[in-house]
């Protein structure tokens, strides 16, 4: 019996916050299919603001902690740790040559993907 590949066009939509790691689901997926991934964020995640002590809860796990936002060092710490993630996420993707564009919630999301299908038009 011989089965007919079909390619699809599968369209990821996400903040990619999380810490999990999912190469292997994409590297699977981007094997026989076109895997664009249209990254959601608020560009106020990627550092913290100098405002004192802050109360964090985990979304997920619940656990709670106090971080002190006016130390530059807890700031410039989080700035790196964030930057990394987003390297990381941007190695993962073009290592899976998956297209990959970043919409921020204070932009004007149609211009970016008029942009992201323009490039892929090529």
């Amino acid at each position: 019996m011989r089965i007919t590949k079909r390619q699809s066009v599968a369209f990821l939509l996400s903040d990619f916050i999380d810490d999990k790691d999912y190469s292997r689901q994409l590297a699977m997926a981007s094997r026989r299919h076109d895997v664009v991934a249209l990254q959601v964020f608020d560009r106020r995640l990627s550092s913290l603001p100098d405002v004192g002590l802050m109360k964090w809860e985990d979304a997920e796990t619940g656990h709670r902690q106090y971080v002190d936002t006016s130390s530059a060092a807890v700031r410039n710490v989080y700035s790196a740790h964030w930057n990394r993630r987003m390297d990381n996420l941007r190695q993962l993707l073009n290592r899976n040559r998956v297209d990959h564009i970043e919409i921020s919630t204070a932009d004007d999301y149609i211009r970016s993907l008029k942009a992201l299908f323009a490039k892929r038009a090529r």
